[in-house]
């Protein structure tokens, strides 16, 4: 229906196969010598195929959502206004805003996810992705992000993220990029096998350009929860070292790692990196590169750090135990994660007075 030079599709219904769309189509002309509308403007809902939702975005972002694979079409909603680009006065004017819900499994990249939803505020050099909700590795992520697209510069992102109570083990095996370090995070040969609940919360915020990633600057915050990390190799021959102990170190398992950090390019640097048990206490500050795996970090082992008040007997015996070889319980850890070194801070002039 329409009258001059307005013309709208009401309640138009389409469908083919598994893919359906209905809503409004509305075009406007002006009556001058171009021979397209000057504006098209959509308000659908719809169910089709990624191939098909990436037909409605620029390049960049459409390639992002074809690194998107699932075996169901969303449903969406969408609204939208495109503008002829003969007409200067509306200019930067077009956009679209969609809401998409994947109920089902699906992957990014060949990284599964349990399902997700968002909605996307689309402008001429900016795309604002707002209430982004993701099942990841049985636990929930919720996410804001920005791409700019500028046009005479290279796009960038800015991200903000937030994992909570996820599976530590699946997390780390189900993103490639972290292939190298999974290995780090599995239970020593000598460790039982038990069933463990290990559960990790992240929290970052950083920006960089859209094409590479290892070129981002943030900041953020972890938090995992396992019953076995004393037992994990990522404490390397740290590990060895206190399960060998005559100590028994079984006394003093570890079970909460917590840090923050912040990164720039490939290089992580963690201030506090702390390690807990009910009775022992770890920290271990320093920088992880992701390019070369490089560790370069301090350790301070504290056996009685966690156990009870300061001014409690348990920890009077313990600074007993403790303070007389401190620098024993110093450490510098240095190499990679697949090839640690641990050198002792311990000076032996330290122990002789003036000397």
């Amino acid at each position: 229906r329409g009258r001059g030079s307005y013309c709208e599709l009401h309640d138009l219904n389409v469908r083919k196969g598994q893919d359906w769309a209905r809503g409004d189509i509305t075009f406007a002309s002006k009556r001058d010598d171009v021979k397209s509308p000057a504006s098209i403007r959509l308000d659908m809902e719809a169910q089709f195929a990624l191939a098909e939702v990436a037909k409605l975005f620029k390049s960049d972002i459409a390639a992002v959502i074809t690194d998107f694979k699932t075996t169901s079409a969303p449903q969406m909603q969408f609204e939208a206004a495109i503008f002829n680009k003969a007409y200067s006065e509306y200019v930067d004017r077009s956009y679209i805003e969609l809401s998409a819900n994947f109920e089902h499994p699906l992957t990014f990249k060949d990284v599964p996810l349990d399902h997700l939803s968002f909605k996307l505020f689309g402008r001429s050099q900016v795309t604002h992705l707002r209430e982004v909700k993701i099942g990841y590795a049985d636990g929930l992520a919720t996410a804001m992000i920005d791409i700019f697209m500028p046009v005479e510069e290279r796009n960038t992102l800015r991200y903000a993220l937030d994992l909570k109570n996820a599976d530590q083990k699946q997390a780390l095996r189900d993103l490639p990029q972290f292939d190298h370090i999974e290995g780090s995070l599995q239970s020593t040969k000598t460790t039982k096998p038990q069933l463990e609940d290990a559960r990790v919360d992240l929290h970052i915020r950083g920006q960089g350009p859209t094409e590479d990633p290892s070129m981002h600057n943030g900041f953020g915050r972890f938090e995992i929860r396992n019953d076995k990390l004393g037992a994990i190799q990522l404490l390397g021959p740290l590990s060895t070292i206190l399960q060998n102990t005559e100590l028994g170190f079984t006394s003093f398992n570890l079970n909460s790692m917590h840090g923050d950090f912040h990164y720039k390019d490939d290089l992580v640097t963690f201030d506090p990196l702390r390690i807990d048990g009910d009775r022992a206490q770890i920290n271990s500050p320093g920088t992880l590169c992701l390019g070369d795996q490089a560790l370069n970090m301090n350790v301070i082992i504290k056996l009685f750090g966690n156990a009870g008040r300061p001014d409690s007997k348990l920890s009077k015996i313990g600074d007993l135990i403790t303070k007389p070889i401190p620098n024993l319980l110093q450490f510098e850890l240095t190499g990679t994660l697949k090839d640690q070194k641990l050198r002792s801070l311990y000076d032996p002039r330290n122990l002789i007075p003036d000397l």
